[in-house]
């Protein structure tokens, strides 16, 4: 007995058994190169996050930017106003 007066409480608590698998977040590493040595290539092997990565790539990188023809007006135009 730990305590100097009997209190007659009671505290419950869980006991974890072992288990035998484990989860890696091989992207928090600094030392991943080691773990991807280490481990089978299905395990580390990256997924891509789009089947088609340029045919998702492409619309999303014209969009907000301006034409090289849009571009050399507008270069056009201020040698204009600074002449």
């Amino acid at each position: 007995m730990q305590e100097r007066v009997k209190s007659g409480l009671t505290q419950t608590y869980i006991e974890h058994q072992p288990i035998e698998h484990f989860v890696v977040n091989t992207h928090a590493f600094h030392n991943a190169h080691l773990l991807h040595v280490a481990l089978p290539r299905s395990l580390v092997a990256p997924t891509p996050l789009h089947p088609d990565r340029q045919a998702k790539h492409w619309p999303s990188s014209y969009t907000g930017r301006p034409s090289s023809h849009t571009r050399s007006q507008v270069k056009g135009s201020r040698h204009a106003e600074e002449r």
